[in-house]
């Protein structure tokens, strides 16, 4: 008779991140660590304005705008038309046999969600995340305690503000707010009461990268052309005409040339002297004047480095605002675009770790999501729900969930709506009773005459 193998042994917890953090805690010198970030923070910040304000603006704007959803997570005990529709519109990772199931309003962690601290809304909360994170790679809410440990409140921190402390047994023992706005003091937050938000840095363990990081030179040089365009409004000179005497006249004093530019000023500027004719001494010329700005810093370079940068933080141009010579469809697919690539991404990560690191203090089988926000299309939509009436694929109440209607409270409305002359149907021997289609008494007329 053959040995049967010893089961595989499993470690009960998973590794420590002692070692990753010993090679953090001191540098070549042996000193201690400082906790210096890759990147300026400060300077990440400062560059809040201009075409990356208005991308950062229009990814905030969004995210802020969308509510997130909490609910317990069941195998197989809340099956319902409406189930069915929340995993499939729900922005977290589903098992086949995991169903959905909303939790009350009263719940502690909606309450908290709605109402994060005294001062600010749930927008703002979701404003200022997706600000820093954008503008740094990482967004960091202190979630200070109650008596029960549960979170009381939660704050987001400037991310320039919040520094590192290395740890001996964690990778991050904590972090240390240091306020640069003035000659404030310093406070030590554990890790417990911290949660972080962060694209992953190729450089770093411990910082995010931020797009601004990834783009620096196209940030850099929007900066130059709009300093530069500045610059020659402000130091340009644009005439449109020019006075030319002939060899006749003297160089002129510079008191007879006040005089002339006043007197022709007076009689031929404004907008009631449009048109009217000029009547010059002999020996003068009007000569007229096109002067045309330098194309690099008002042409094509300056649109090319705007592109560059909405593309940089995922924005097409139609949701920042530009929609010249932009059909309705168009838009609609650009806006289509903008939530399934940038915003649907945004909402699933931080579902995610909101779920790992919040929701799962109160309840393991909690989390929190966000509904798909990409729109349909309106057309597509009505053929396919045309499709499932011919084969009787669908119910009045799937309709109606569709819609952003209540379901029918009675059984009919989960049956299928099946074609007229379709009076039963059978599936693997289960017959389901026929429903009649939903008509009005003009449809009932021609059928019946």
């Amino acid at each position: 008779m053959a040995k049967r193998k010893p089961k595989l042994q499993i470690p009960p917890d998973q590794a420590s991140d002692r070692d990753l953090s010993t090679l953090l805690s001191y540098g070549p010198s042996f000193l201690p660590y400082v906790a210096a970030w890759t990147d300026s923070r400060i300077e990440q910040v400062r560059n809040f304005k201009h075409w990356i304000y208005i991308a950062i603006r229009t990814i905030a704007r969004q995210v802020a705008s969308q509510i997130p959803n909490i609910s317990w997570v069941e195998h197989n005990s809340y099956d319902s038309p409406r189930s069915n529709y929340l995993r499939s519109k729900a922005l977290i990772p589903l098992l086949s046999h995991e169903d959905l199931k909303p939790v009350p309003n009263n719940h502690p962690l909606m309450r908290l969600m709605k109402d994060p601290n005294d001062p600010d809304t749930s927008y703002d909360l979701w404003y200022e995340t997706i600000l820093y994170h954008h503008l740094t790679g990482s967004a960091y809410w202190w979630m200070p305690r109650n008596a029960l440990g549960l979170p009381a409140a939660i704050w987001v921190v400037p991310s320039h503000w919040m520094w590192p402390i290395v740890g001996k047994d964690k990778l991050i023992e904590g972090y240390e707010i240091r306020p640069i706005e003035g000659n404030y003091f310093r406070k030590f937050l554990p890790v417990e009461e911290i949660v972080v938000f962060k694209d992953k840095s190729p450089i770093s363990k411990i910082d995010g990268f931020s797009p601004l990081t990834a783009g620096a030179q196209w940030g850099d040089t929007a900066e130059m052309i709009n300093r530069s365009r500045w610059h020659a409004y402000r130091n340009g000179t644009f005439p449109t005409v020019a006075i030319q005497f002939d060899g006749k006249y003297q160089d002129p004093s510079d008191e007879d040339l006040r005089r002339i530019e006043s007197k022709f000023m007076s009689r031929y500027t404004g907008e009631t002297r449009t048109n009217r004719p000029m009547f010059l001494p002999p020996g003068v010329s009007v000569n007229p004047l096109s002067l045309s700005m330098n194309q690099m810093l008002f042409g094509e370079t300056a649109q090319e480095v705007r592109d560059n940068i909405l593309a940089l933080f995922g924005v097409p141009a139609s949701a920042a605002g530009l929609t010249k010579d932009m059909t309705y469809g168009s838009v609609m697919a650009s806006h289509a675009a903008f939530m399934q690539q940038t915003i649907n991404p945004i909402l699933r990560y931080f579902g995610q770790v909101i779920t790992e690191k919040v929701a799962n203090r109160y309840d393991d089988t909690l989390k929190v999501w966000w509904e798909d926000i990409t729109p349909h299309d309106p057309e597509l939509t009505e053929k396919q729900i045309q499709t499932d009436l011919m084969c009787g694929a669908i119910t009045p109440n799937e309709v109606r969930i569709m819609r952003g209607r209540q379901p029918y409270p009675t059984a009919w409305g989960d049956n299928p709506i099946l074609p007229v002359n379709v009076a039963s149907t059978s599936m693997g021997g289960t017959h389901l009773p026929s429903t009649q289609p939903l008509s009005s008494p003009n449809d009932n007329k021609e059928l019946n005459p």
